[in-house]
């Protein structure tokens, strides 16, 4: 199947930029770490009168105060927290750490993945609107799978957020035993918005699309 990509004058520097969707992905990757299973550790300090004390989170600590008085200390994560820029806002599990760069010139991103390949990018365009450019991600991010030899399919797609329609395009590549689903939205006005790729491999659905529903069920576009 033919992708259609943007052509303009501008074509070969989106490419670029566009091109370091998956490095600044991987750079993103290991602040989504916090996901997996790990001992607690010591990563806090609470400060009493100005004596530091360290803590760690869902470790109870012990500690005594200047008084000579002890307390034991208890602190706890909330399950989601908000994450959100000028433009958009959405609330994820705390054990996932967004990451955001600055990628060119008018150009940010927000990754949210796991360490198995699930996740979001946002792209925040302040000097375009980027619903031209939903085949050229959507190629980017499917062209080594294609050149393969997986199976390769697309269909449109929408969501609807708080009464705003953000539509794109979705491709399920498939080889042998392995599926993945990437999908490709875009909403614009006439000279900004943003571009929104999300990812998940069919067979880690059951434990990660959790990601992908808290991000379109909480998603604010501003």
């Amino acid at each position: 199947m033919i992708i259609s990509s943007y052509q303009g004058p501008a074509a070969p520097l989106l490419r670029r930029r566009l091109a370091g969707v998956l490095l600044a992905a991987a750079a993103a990757l290991p602040a989504t770490l916090g996901g997996t299973a790990c001992l607690a550790q010591e990563g806090y300090t609470l400060t009493i009168d100005g004596t530091r004390y360290p803590i760690g989170l869902d470790s109870p600590a012990d500690i005594v105060l200047p008084d000579g008085s002890s307390m034991t200390l208890l602190l706890l994560q909330d399950e989601f927290t908000s994450y959100g820029t000028e433009t958009f806002s959405f609330l994820h599990k705390s054990s996932y750490k967004p990451a955001r760069i600055d990628i060119g010139p008018g150009i940010f991103q927000t990754a949210i993945l796991t360490p198995l390949g699930t996740g979001v990018i946002i792209q925040e365009y302040s000097n375009l609107n980027p619903a031209s450019l939903i085949g050229l991600m959507l190629n980017e991010v499917t062209k080594e799978e294609r050149d393969y030899g997986y199976d390769y399919e697309e269909s449109e797609v929408s969501q609807e957020v708080g009464g705003k329609v953000v539509s794109g395009r979705q491709a399920i590549t498939t080889y042998k035993d392995e599926t993945w689903i990437r999908s490709v939205y875009a909403y614009g006005t006439r000279d900004s918005g943003l571009l929104i790729l999300t990812m998940v491999q069919e067979a880690h659905l059951p434990r990660e699309g959790a990601l992908l529903d808290d991000f379109w069920r909480t998603l604010e576009i501003k």
